[in-house]
């Protein structure tokens, strides 16, 4: 009985070191298993390898400086313009006008006028470079710069601008997925350095992501497995706030999470920076807002139109904010002036929205001079006892300045 337990202690033994076949088949197929299995693993890194070689075509470093202070950024290259024909570069492009899209905290150095830019490629090379214009809100901007061109050169990273048509948000970055970020980590010595992770969360405002990140990588490229730019790098989380059993307010350490602004936000971005060649406007409606199912009381929650279940609370309004300047209407045409605190917004410019960030996301896609239009529940109190009587659904519109 001892002998037969200790083939039985054997056996498992087996098959926890190499899942061991006891049909005794031919011992071949365990070592060809091995063999596909090693050389998938070869496959993919090397799959990954063309992926970042042919990425880093269009990845910059950026140096910016101001008197005797500097910086330094990256950048991706996501236009290149023909400067004899004016049109997209082609394979005879000589020398090309490439567009660079970075961060907004990149190219501004404490907001010194004064500022020159040279893009780095790498081996020494730096091209001198004009702002094209910024956006400080949604922190991007574009740089431009003349360039010689060759075919192993630099390229515009390709994909920007979604010509195959319609994409949702999950086409471009899945939760879960492989991403690899390129930029210049701490010191442009660190020219084109990839680091890998995973996307944790999408949002229409962020992709949050796992790929280690450090100072330097600002405006650097967030790029999928397959290559395709995700969104721009623009900072990482680094510490929590939390109060200690003194009441004390302190900054918790944390493993850092990766931001980057989406790719969607970036193309309509470049769009307003290359229409205007300036500084963006970004208007705001002078609110204070919390969501919806953190503040409203269940009585009042469970009585809200269209079976909501989300949206956003107007806690103050600013009193000479855009937010009191709007004209609105409701269902049975009764005249209102401004929002007010205890509103709930349910739709901006006919996007239902659902948290705070949704608003911040498409107020952020809006220039000075655009008109809005917000349906907003408004609550009817019963003048007796102070209760809520209904909700009125009214619609304000108005030019955002």
């Amino acid at each position: 009985m001892r002998n037969l337990s200790k083939i039985m202690l054997a056996c498992l033994g087996l098959f926890a070191l190499s899942s061991c076949n006891l049909g005794f088949s031919d011992p071949n197929v365990q070592i060809n298993t091995i063999e596909n299995e090693n050389t998938n693993v070869i496959q993919v890194q090397n799959e990954l390898t063309k992926t970042i070689e042919e990425v880093s075509k269009s990845a910059v470093g950026i140096r910016v400086s101001a008197g005797n202070r500097a910086a330094i950024g990256s950048g991706v290259i996501y236009k290149a313009i023909d400067e004899d024909t004016d049109k997209t570069m082609t394979s005879e492009t000589k020398i090309a006008l490439c567009y660079v899209v970075t961060n907004e905290h990149v190219v501004n150095l404490d907001g010194n006028k004064q500022t020159s830019y040279r893009i780095y490629v790498g081996e020494d090379t730096y091209y001198k470079a004009d702002l094209l214009g910024s956006d400080p809100v949604n922190d991007l901007a574009v740089l431009t710069f003349k360039c010689p061109v060759n075919t192993e050169g630099l390229q515009p990273i390709k994909g920007f601008y979604n010509e195959d048509g319609e994409e949702t948000i999950t086409d471009i970055a899945k939760v879960g997925s492989y991403v690899v970020a390129i930029g210049c980590p701490l010191d442009l010595d660190n020219f084109n350095y990839p680091t890998f992770g995973l996307v944790g969360k999408v949002s229409l405002n962020a992709i949050n992501h796992s790929a280690p990140i450090n100072p330097g990588n600002s405006g650097g490229g967030l790029f999928n497995t397959s290559g395709r730019l995700i969104g721009i790098n623009v900072s990482k989380m680094t510490t929590i706030t939390e109060t200690d059993e003194n009441g004390n307010i302190i900054e918790v350490p944390i493993d850092g999470i990766g931001e980057a602004i989406p790719v969607w936000t970036v193309r309509s971005v470049v769009e307003d920076i290359e229409a205007s060649h300036t500084v963006i406007e970004r208007p705001q409606l002078g609110i204070t807002v919390t969501n919806l199912n953190a503040t409203l009381n269940d009585e009042d929650y469970d009585k809200l139109p269209n079976n909501q279940v989300a949206g956003i609370y107007i806690q103050a309004v600013e009193p000479l904010g855009n937010g009191v300047k709007l004209n609105g209407v409701d269902e049975q045409d009764n005249k209102y002036n401004g929002l007010k605190a205890g509103d709930i917004i349910y739709k901006i410019n006919d996007n239902i929205v659902s948290r705070s960030d949704e608003l911040k996301y498409y107020l952020n896609d809006m220039i000075v001079g655009d008109k809005v239009t917000l349906v907003v529940y408004r609550k009817v109190v019963d003048n007796l006892d102070n209760t809520l009587d209904r909700w009125e659904i009214i619609t304000f519109s108005g030019i955002l300045g």
